[in-house]
């Protein structure tokens, strides 16, 4: 009887113990293939880091965003240290936190309160990160950690440059009212030393006064950087090739210097739509950057080329042709936490510097449409990059003005608000062969020019200052003398250049623009070039309506 049954529960359990490591093996495949789906799926998840440890901190699972956010490969991380690869000595405690929470967890969840952190790349700089960590514990298996990390790199750029545009736009609000008054002053001043380089024949004379207005262009220069902060301002933009441009701006910044420029521009460079001062300011600020950074003298290497963007490619930019122009030195470099606060305006490491060389750079690229990036390692030197966006049209032969004025005929009406402005104008119009009639705002413009009309004897051109306080302005005067003479050739003329009608002067009814403070050479060019053009460069259908 006794082994009648032992054979009956061995003929029972026999199958049982088969069933039940049949299904341990399939539940074990069915784990592995659950495993393999899971670690698929986290491998390529992009710009979400994914590390797996283990209650000792080493390394046992690196997914491929990881590699792209800390630069490591799978195979330098896996098998050492979290703590030695990617967190920084500041969160070493909390990393230590989070291993023991690790080895006292039973149940799968957070082991430590989500947050943002910086962790370390391989090259050393610092990460910013959202961080999750996590513990997930299986069934006969130690406890594992998972610390899960959304790189929030692209996301802090985008918040500093916001960041760094409002700071602009506030001090631009001070600023732009400032230069005005500035470049009415240095028009004046401008003016009346060429009048007397006119008069006087010593060569000692000659001297102080070409001393004078070296002096002069050298403030114009400052007006010129405080006028980029101008909330809303508006470079005057032409089809320019950028080349040329950079290299005038080279042979100026390295003269005498111990660094030489090494040039490597690719073949037929698309033209840029550029305000041809803005940018070798631009190139200026940046190049005496470099050879400063480099007093032992070295190579500044300027390269260019075309690139087509897609979108992300260059931050903020949308996708499309650009010009890609680099600016490398070799030279001290800029430290880690100096980096960030580069273009910020009045920041400055220099001991006569005046902080606004790279605020300017930065406003004067973001008005251009354009992007600018910058690449550092202290004592190794610095490479800025800049994407300024190309154009279909051709590039316009630039005309460089006379040394001395051009003698011309006609008579001119002047509406400025600036009694200064207008006794100087009086002397040079004469000087140079013109009848000058003045006006102080709009209104006396108007009636000035329609009483000159309808005397049968017409002004050949009006002079129309931008801005006038407390009465009609030039873009508002150009409205009604239009309705008075659709044939009109005006000038539009301003120390303050955020309006519009500076830039796209003929979308205004204007025929050609002046930007103070100006030479009396180049007045006499603007004269004439708008003088002698045919026509107006709108008809009446045309007439343009006053935009906000």
């Amino acid at each position: 009887m006794k082994r009648w049954l032992l054979f009956i529960l061995k003929s029972i359990l026999t199958p049982l113990r088969r069933w039940e490591l049949s299904e341990r093996r399939l539940a074990e495949k069915a784990w592995h293939e659950s495993e393999a789906r899971f670690r698929n799926l986290l491998k390529y998840i992009p710009g979400v880091s994914i590390l797996g440890y283990g209650t000792d901190g080493i390394v046992r699972y690196w997914n491929r965003a990881s590699v792209q956010i800390y630069g490591y490969q799978a195979d330098e991380a896996v098998g050492r240290t979290l703590a030695d690869l990617i967190i920084p000595g500041e969160l070493q405690p909390l990393f230590a936190q989070a291993l023991e929470k690790g080895k006292e967890a039973t149940l799968s969840g957070e082991i430590l309160p989500p947050g943002e952190h910086l962790l370390r790349h391989k090259n050393g700089s610092l990460v910013p990160v959202y961080t999750i960590h996590t513990v997930v514990c299986l069934e006969d298996r130690p406890p594992q950690l998972f610390c899960i990390n959304v790189d929030l790199s692209e996301r802090k750029r985008a918040e500093e440059e916001r960041l760094k545009l409002d700071k602009l736009e506030s001090l631009g609000v001070l600023a732009g009212g400032i230069a005005h008054d500035f470049n009415n002053l240095l028009t004046a001043i401008l003016g009346n030393l060429n009048l007397a380089a006119l008069e006087s024949g010593t060569e000692e004379v000659l001297s102080r006064l070409a001393d004078a207005e070296k002096a002069c262009r050298q403030a114009q220069g400052l007006a010129r950087q405080l006028l980029t902060f101008a909330k809303g301002g508006k470079p005057i933009k032409k089809p320019q090739q950028v080349s040329d441009l950079l290299l005038e701006a080279a042979s100026l910044a390295l003269c005498g210097s111990r660094c030489r420029g090494e040039f490597a521009f690719a073949p037929h460079l698309w033209p840029v739509e550029a305000d041809s001062g803005q940018i070798q300011q631009v190139f200026g600020n940046l190049l005496i950057n470099a050879d400063q950074a480099m007093p032992l003298g070295g190579i500044i290497y300027l390269e260019m080329e075309n690139v087509f963007l897609q979108n992300g490619a260059a931050g903020s930019l949308p996708p499309g042709k650009y010009v890609k122009i680099s600016i490398v030195d070799q030279g001290t470099g800029i430290s880690p936490e100096n980096l960030p606060k580069i273009f910020d305006p009045y920041f400055t490491t220099k001991d006569t510097g005046t902080g606004l060389g790279l605020a300017t750079v930065y406003a004067i690229i973001k008005n251009h449409g354009g992007s600018i990036q910058v690449v550092s390692q202290p004592e190794r030197g610095t490479t800025f990059t800049l994407f300024l966006p190309a154009t279909e049209a051709p590039c316009l032969s630039s005309s460089q003005f006379p040394l001395f004025p051009t003698p011309g005929s006609g008579r001119i009406l002047v509406m400025d608000d600036e009694e200064s402005i207008r006794n100087l104008l009086d002397k040079i119009l004469n000087r140079i062969g013109y009848e000058a009639s003045f006006a102080r705002d709009g209104s006396e413009a108007v009636a000035a020019y329609t009483k000159a009309k309808e005397s049968g004897r017409p002004f050949s051109a009006v002079i129309c200052d931008l801005t006038i306080r407390g009465g009609m302005g030039g873009k508002e005067a150009i409205l009604e003398l239009k309705n008075i003479d659709p044939q009109i050739k005006a000038i539009v003329s301003s120390g303050y250049s955020d309006d519009p009608a500076m830039a796209d002067y003929q979308r205004y009814g204007f025929s050609g623009v002046i930007v103070k403070p100006y030479r009396i050479s180049e007045l006499s060019y603007v004269l004439q070039e708008v003088i002698a053009r045919p026509g107006s460069c709108n008809d009446r259908d045309q007439a343009p309506k006053l935009i906000h």
